[in-house]
């Protein structure tokens, strides 16, 4: 096993979180530390307000995997928060089931990583996170086996 890679999960849709956990499940290196519902909760837990603010217990994820719409608070609201409050370790991947090319490139000009579609197809979201493990301990993306739908960023992170 390589260098433990934490990853925080926000997403809305029970289906979508399940679907994810269960294709990370298969990298024990891509550690879950959390699952939110809500952009203001995942907010307050990068923020270390409240309840989060014990970082032995609530560390700061190195994967941030973002629904890039949310009721309240989605990506944009959170990479705009990152660019105001720099986390150099932590890099953010979106997911989105309703983001147009245009928008998913107007994420990844704000710090995402990359944009990815979301998908019920088991093969291709463990493609996505084949993709996240590969980038999470090189830096890079391996483009032999790329997601289809796949917009990416810059290598900086915030």
């Amino acid at each position: 096993m390589g260098q433990q890679i934490k990853v925080m999960i926000m997403d809305n849709c029970d289906d979508d979180r399940f679907l994810l956990q269960r294709s990370l499940r298969t990298h024990p290196d891509l550690k879950v530390i959390g699952e939110m519902d809500q952009g203001d909760t995942v907010l307050d837990y990068l923020a270390g307000k409240g309840p989060f603010a014990d970082r032995a217990r609530h560390p700061i994820p190195d994967v941030l995997l973002v629904d890039a719409v949310m009721p309240q608070k989605g990506a944009v609201e959170i990479l705009r928060w990152l660019q105001d409050h720099p986390m150099p370790q932590l890099t953010v991947f979106v997911l989105s089931g309703s983001v147009f090319h245009e928008e998913c490139q107007q994420l990844v000009d704000m710090g995402a990583k990359a944009c990815y579609e979301k998908t019920g197809d088991l093969d291709l979201l463990n493609a996505i996170v084949d993709e996240i493990d590969t980038f999470s301990h090189t830096g890079r993306f391996d483009r032999s086996k790329a997601p289809k739908s796949f917009i990416q960023g810059r290598d900086a992170r915030f």
